[in-house]
């Protein structure tokens, strides 16, 4: 198809007939790919097949899943996305999530996955709107979007939604400061902490969740002043009763991925005192040798072996080691 016809085919996104939308939407999807070389014709007229595409995601499902489809592959376009990160469309985003009846709920999950990836992203921390005391008492979006998280994993909330790329959102905001201090942070509206809400997926059957989580953790320990508030088991009261133990028959993860995002968790937490300690406390050594001897994955045994050598040394000079200890 022609750069022309493809221009005619995005001017129809707006068109009064609801059949003619549903013919344009369904020949683009292939066209908006980041990667097709007529894809930036999305932006032109000032971005409004953007808007236009936005609008559509309150059309019938079919018309509105072909929406989302569409703008979850812009939305990896990093002018497209400060579009989309504007707060009204946040908002646009976040009720169709907390809306239990929508069908739309785990495209725009995705969408807002992509999004993460901007810096711009720390502005959800932020935004507020109407709470839903079905689902939360707050009225916080990121709380809003957490509750989701946590209460719809096994589709409870929303049966046609398991809400599992929010956590690729939860994982890309604790990069940011005010990111990690969100998930530190006894939440005023319930008393918990949200990286206890999430801490029970990491042994989770889908491997997103997985992954969320285990990102989560890692970035936040980069925070060196996060270390003590989050082995601190007296504060564990503040936690679900659910939260506070992982079940006796937890499995070790198959994806090396996560195992060694697990690790590099591990390895910051070397970087103090307090937290080899902790780590000894816990017979990580048994554990982590066992990992080493049963894994074919070079990364890990790389990985393992620098814990090791980091809780089994002589801690004669602490002090000193601590100041000058780096984790890459």
């Amino acid at each position: 198809m022609s750069a022309k016809e493809i221009s005619e085919l995005i001017d129809f996104l707006h068109d009064q007939n609801r059949q003619v939308r549903m013919i344009a939407l369904r020949h683009l999807l292939s066209y908006s790919q980041t990667t097709h070389p007529q894809m930036p014709l999305f932006k032109k007229n000032e971005k409004r097949p953007i808007r236009d595409l936005l609008v559509l995601l309150r059309d019938i499902p079919r018309i509105a899943c072909d929406a989302a489809s569409i703008l979850i592959n812009l939305s990896s376009d990093c002018e497209i996305r400060e579009i989309l990160l504007q707060p009204e469309y946040i908002l646009l985003f976040t009720q169709i999530i907390t809306d239990v009846k929508s069908g739309l709920t785990d495209l725009i999950c995705m969408i807002l996955a992509n999004l993460s990836k901007a810096e711009k992203i720390e502005l959800i921390l932020e935004i507020t709107w109407e709470n839903i005391p079905s689902m939360s008492s707050s009225n916080r979006v990121i709380d809003q979007l957490m509750d989701c998280y946590v209460k719809g994993h096994d589709k409870s909330l929303n049966p046609f939604a398991t809400f599992d790329f929010l956590g690729n959102l939860f994982g890309d905001l604790t990069r940011f400061e005010k990111g990690r201090e969100y998930f530190c942070r006894k939440q005023e509206y319930d008393g918990v902490f949200p990286i206890s809400k999430i801490v029970v997926f990491t042994d989770h059957s889908r491997v997103i969740r997985r992954t969320g989580t285990a990102s989560c953790i890692k970035n936040i320990l980069f925070d060196i002043n996060e270390h003590e508030i989050l082995l601190d088991e007296r504060d564990s009261d503040g936690m679900p009763e659910e939260c506070q133990l992982l079940p006796p028959d937890k499995k070790r993860d198959q994806d090396d991925h996560i195992i060694t995002l697990h690790l590099d968790s591990l390895l910051l937490l070397t970087s103090t005192v307090f937290g080899r300690d902790i780590l000894r406390k816990r017979k990580v050594y048994p554990i982590i040798r066992e990992l080493h001897s049963s894994s074919i994955d070079q990364s890990v045994k790389e990985r393992v072996d620098r814990i090791v050598n980091l809780i089994m040394r002589d801690e004669a000079q602490e002090t000193k080691d601590d100041q000058n200890t780096h984790v890459e």
